[in-house]
């Protein structure tokens, strides 16, 4: 099973972040369990780069019955996440709603930052 699951639930789908973690670690990249800490080792990016392979995308709304979330860029316009929405690991696109206006920043993983930590 892929990281953590809501409540005890596995149909519940499976905690965001866990599931960010889980695909970091696959490249070889530790990331800290608790997300604030582990936020310190990205980098926001321009618009331009926005849509790279493996960034990072953070989401807010409470339209979509999340106050924050997070997934990763696959290729345009695709990204992978796991929510209680799509019931575990889905590929969404970012150009259908709810994901379309819930975009609140892109993330690239920074090695240098990483390391200083």
């Amino acid at each position: 099973m892929l990281g953590q699951p809501w409540d005890e639930d596995p149909s519940k789908g499976w905690v965001c972040w866990r599931w960010v973690r889980w695909v970091y670690a696959q490249a070889g990249i530790a990331l800290n369990e608790d997300i604030y800490v582990a936020c310190r080792s990205f980098v926001e990016v321009p618009k331009e780069e926005y849509w790279v392979p493996f960034n990072a995308v953070y989401f807010t709304s409470d339209d979509a019955g999340m106050d924050r979330h997070i997934g990763i860029m696959w290729e345009w316009p695709w990204l992978y996440q796991c929510s209680k929405m799509t019931n575990g690991i889905a590929k969404v696109s970012l150009l259908r709603q709810p994901w379309k206006h819930m975009v609140q920043g892109v993330y690239r993983f920074d090695w240098e930052k990483h390391e200083a930590q």
